[in-house]
């Protein structure tokens, strides 16, 4: 008798090499690295942050995100400004100007995925979800062990600040997920 699993872990590579490539392309598209446009994404989905919330988002230190901050302000892709409620703290943000690039990009991705999901009924798309939903927490959790033992510290930067990933954040009713991947807002 075959194993359920078979295939899934070969697919899954496939598809996060697909994901991953397909967001280098992106990135050089904006002439960024990986990590700038992956910084880049955070700053556009989450709002202005400060250096240390981006270092925590990203899983950096703090010190690390300077450098990455400086690349993305040369580019005109964010701003830097002082806090005006502490004057040692800065806001990064998000500039505008690649938003139509990307928006288009993205556009054409949605419209794509959300043709790939319609051929799914509701319960397999929760399916789909409840399973991706589950495989990203793994990869999560297998990444954070992975910075521990790499740092040599025993704490990760997400765990050193006390932030909740965006996943934690948007669990919950599946339809919402089914929607989007629809096309519905």
């Amino acid at each position: 008798m075959e194993k359920k699993t078979t295939g899934v872990a070969e697919l899954g590579q496939e598809f996060s090499t697909a994901v991953v490539l397909f967001h280098d392309a992106v990135a050089q598209r904006l002439g960024l690295t990986a990590i700038d446009h992956r910084a880049l994404g955070v700053i556009l989905r989450e709002g202005p942050l400060s250096a240390t919330q981006l270092a925590c988002r990203l899983d950096m230190k703090p010190s690390a995100v300077t450098g990455l901050v400086d690349r993305l302000v040369d580019a005109g892709h964010v701003t830097r400004t002082g806090d005006p409620a502490d004057r040692r703290r800065v806001i990064i943000a998000a500039d505008g100007g690649e938003r139509c690039e990307l928006s288009g990009i993205f556009r054409r991705l949605g419209a794509d995925m959300a043709e790939v999901s319609g051929g799914y009924t509701l319960d397999q798309l929760a399916a789909v979800l409840d399973f991706l939903s589950r495989a990203t927490t793994v990869l999560r959790d297998h990444t954070g062990r992975l910075n521990v033992e790499a740092d040599g510290t025993g704490v990760t930067a997400t765990a050193s600040h006390g932030h909740e990933t965006p996943h934690d954040d948007r669990r919950g009713d599946p339809s919402l997920h089914i929607r989007r991947l629809r096309g519905f807002r």
